[in-house]
């Protein structure tokens, strides 16, 4: 099953984006406020994509992505990812 994982998020809660992403058999792992680099790295490892609203998305996370097709950023701007690496790895953001 595709996976996504949600670094972080300030709304009350996943119910839109499960909604959306289940009937899809899109499964969402996350965690609700900012973690340390390394926690976030564990989060992202076997995703297909990841959504960041706050979460330094940094080359730590980066690199530890072993599937991911795409980083997306709730909000505007994504000052908060490394997009060097991430256009070295060839994610687009």
């Amino acid at each position: 099953m595709p996976t996504i994982a949600i670094t972080d998020y300030t709304f009350p809660d996943l119910s839109l984006e499960q909604a959306l992403l289940r009937p899809a058999g899109i499964g969402i792992v996350s965690f609700k406020e900012k973690r340390s680099p390394a926690e976030l790295a564990e989060l992202v490892r076997d995703a297909d994509a990841v959504i960041a609203q706050f979460a330094p998305v940094n080359a730590e996370v980066v690199n530890a992505m072993t599937k991911a097709r795409a980083i997306v950023r709730y909000g505007i701007g994504y000052d908060n990812v490394d997009i060097a690496v991430a256009r070295e790895r060839g994610i687009p953001v």
